[in-house]
């Protein structure tokens, strides 16, 4: 009888486990925010990089200024991820960020060709912060940025417009 119990919970608990594994694939492979982009038949470069070193953090050439008092997610930051909810052979480089309270996150996008339009759904503004041209778009209490800068998407998700204005200025 105990053996017969000891293996119905093992049974629940594999159970359990495949619904999480399954969850997590999903909401990984879903693009929550419905960003759609536009590429050309020029090629990019395959190779990411991220290197965060005194508060700026440098994905593939761009540099981002993280305020202080974030500190990196490093269990919540990768390198060339596939990216398929992007586009089609997409990659994503992002970095995770928080001061214990908020969180940023800041993803730049490459594909095997060049995004060259950027196509959110939703009500979004055209706004420019130092350099970067793009739309900002608020989701569930988070500010979107996004913006395409030689041929790369750009996003950042930050719980302020304020914020997202000092990591781009």
């Amino acid at each position: 009888m105990e053996v017969k119990r000891v293996w119905i919970q093992k049974k629940i608990a594999i159970i359990i486990i495949a619904i999480i594994i399954i969850a997590i694939a999903v909401f990984l492979v879903v693009n929550p925010f419905n960003i759609s982009v536009t590429s050309s038949s020029s090629s990019t470069s395959s190779e990411s990089s991220m290197v965060f070193s005194n508060g700026v953090l440098n994905i593939d050439g761009k540099e981002f200024k993280i305020p202080g008092g974030f500190d990196q997610l490093d269990n919540e930051s990768e390198v060339g991820v596939d990216a398929p909810s992007v586009a089609q052979g997409a990659k994503s480089t992002y970095g995770t960020f928080s001061n214990g309270t908020d969180e940023i996150v800041v993803k730049v996008f490459t594909g095997p060709s060049d995004f060259t339009e950027l196509n959110v759904e939703g009500e979004s503004k055209n706004v420019t912060y130092g350099s970067f041209n793009g739309l900002l778009h608020q989701d569930e209490g988070l500010f979107l940025f996004d913006c395409i800068v030689d041929g790369k998407l750009i996003e950042i998700v930050a719980p302020s417009e304020d914020i997202i204005s000092s990591i781009l200025s």
